[in-house]
């Protein structure tokens, strides 16, 4: 069996960004396809519009897809050029999965097709000797293979996904309260965070909506960089708490890890009104 070739570290260059983009309803998560350039969309979420009503103003190319299979046959046929990511002749820069939490939930579904259960999964289990926990690690297996997929297609990618509060017991009976990608089951939202190059959380901070990029209280954020840069020093520790949610360079700065990009990406910190001196009242 031939064995694949030995490599170096020192001489990755990894050309496409994977990110996971995790953030609270309504923060604005399908916004960040109109800071790309060049974006395509698998789009899977509920309804008519898939979601996508705020960019209706634009003309983003997307595909609907309403199960699993559908997600996986349109992963492939844009992974088939290994050159750069087509689809009939046009070109992407950005590849958008929206959302990861409602693919997982038509992973389900395809689960609930394949091992014969009914739409209310565990009431149609009742005394039919059919195991529904069978249901989740055919979904997680499906989500693998959807996001290897995905990782490996010529385009920067971004899963965006819902955020979900959720508690965990550990084995001494402690339970704490976690934030976690929105996913049905125990398994894919501790697994997915360690699968890109990037997670990121959507946050509001002063009314501004920006990206957190390193862990804090029980939620998972960061990215994957070298300890050091040419002419820089130590990116890792330079990357600020918040970035700005621009994707096109978020996506550079990742490719090149140029400090300019970073400042670029770095909110300038709003200083605070000065309040207005008080006047001494007449007469003191």
């Amino acid at each position: 069996m031939a064995i694949p070739e030995l490599r170096r570290t020192n001489q990755l260059r990894e050309a496409y960004a994977t990110i996971l983009a995790a953030a609270p309803p309504r923060w604005g998560k399908t916004r960040l396809i109109r800071t790309a350039t060049k974006p395509l969309v698998l789009a899977c979420e509920m309804g008519s519009k898939k979601g996508l009503g705020t960019l209706q103003d634009l003309e983003v190319p997307f595909f609907p897809c309403d199960t699993m299979e559908e997600l996986l046959d349109v992963a492939r046929e844009l992974r088939r050029d290994r050159e750069k990511c087509s689809y009939k002749g046009e070109y992407f820069d950005h590849v958008f999965l929206d959302s990861a939490s409602v693919a997982g939930e038509l992973g389900l579904e395809g689960a609930k097709k394949t091992f014969g259960f009914g739409e209310f999964m565990w009431d149609s289990v009742k005394g039919s000797g059919k195991d529904p926990r069978k249901a989740y690690p055919y979904m997680n297996e499906k989500v693998r293979q959807l996001m290897k997929i995905l990782f490996d297609i010529k385009a920067h990618f971004i899963a965006i996904s819902r955020e979900a509060v959720v508690e965990i017991e550990d084995e001494q009976g402690n339970k704490t309260m976690w934030s976690v990608p929105e996913f049905p089951g125990t398994k894919l939202p501790n697994e997915l965070p360690g699968w890109p190059d990037a997670v990121l959380r959507g946050e509001f901070v002063n009314g501004r909506r920006l990206f957190r990029t390193k862990s804090l209280a029980r939620k998972v954020a960061g990215i994957r960089v070298p300890d050091n840069v040419p002419g820089s020093t130590s990116i890792a520790t330079a990357i600020p708490d918040f970035i700005i949610p621009n994707t096109t360079l978020i996506c550079r700065w990742m490719q090149t890890w140029d400090p300019a990009l970073l400042k670029q990406l770095t909110p300038v910190k709003e200083e605070k009104p000065k309040a207005a001196p008080v006047a001494s009242p007449v007469g003191r």
